[in-house]
């Protein structure tokens, strides 16, 4: 095309884009003494965007191109698991209270007994569950030792007797915690302490359960 034979439709014709005087379709770019060979879709006839289209100039495009830039490459950093509780490759227990204590003393059980009272998620070690139960069997072996050794209806047996009845009252609930957390550590469902309630067998079945191995894979029960 000719540069010096067309001028762009404005009393303006400094460099830019103009419609095409040969195509309305597009836009051709005048350099400002006449039309170059560059062309772009006009935006007339260009399908709907999201954004308006912004058309670099062709001289800022070739300088783009003559010198290319490259991005400088980044350090690989591995991304961590997508399961809770995990963290570029090693386990990391969301609370340190929910992983078990293996070798724990009787102390140790005592106190993680009270301390996660109604807590049923988690897991408890062996040590931890057998050495509670060693506690609370001796002391209501002296429960029955001291009401036996008093008189019948007196006021002191009836003290003891009601001061059991608090005692039993307070430690169901961390009974069942601590007997579900025991499961957890074993990989089973909490729902296996549904075996106390059925008569005979199922303290069996418990016993046999409760005496298992720890299991790593109960740590999804972990939180």
């Amino acid at each position: 095309m000719d540069e010096t034979t067309a001028v762009p439709p404005t009393s303006d014709p400094t460099a830019g884009w103009y419609p095409d005087p040969l195509d309305d379709t597009q836009l051709r770019w005048w350099t400002g003494q006449g039309w170059s060979e560059h062309t772009q879709q006009h935006p007339r006839f260009a399908p709907p965007v999201s954004a308006p289209v912004a058309y670099p100039s062709p001289v800022a495009a070739q300088a783009a191109s003559a010198q290319p830039t490259y991005a400088q490459p980044t350090e690989y950093v591995p991304m961590a698991y997508s399961v809770p509780g995990y963290s570029s490759g090693a386990y990391v227990p969301l609370d340190p209270r929910s992983e078990p204590l293996p070798g724990a003393s009787i102390g140790q059980a005592f106190v993680r007994f009270w301390s996660k009272y109604a807590v049923f998620s988690g897991r408890a070690s062996r040590s931890e569950y057998w050495w509670w139960n060693l506690i609370f069997t001796v002391v209501y072996v002296a429960f029955l030792v001291v009401a036996y050794g008093l008189p019948a209806h007196s006021v002191a047996s009836t003290v003891v007797s009601i001061g059991f009845l608090f005692v039993a009252l307070a430690i169901i609930i961390p009974s069942y915690a601590l007997l579900v957390r025991r499961l957890h550590d074993a990989n089973l469902s909490g729902w296996n302490l549904l075996w106390a309630f059925v008569p005979f067998v199922g303290g069996i079945i418990l016993l046999l359960l409760t005496v298992r191995q720890s299991d790593p894979a109960g740590r999804r029960f972990d939180v």
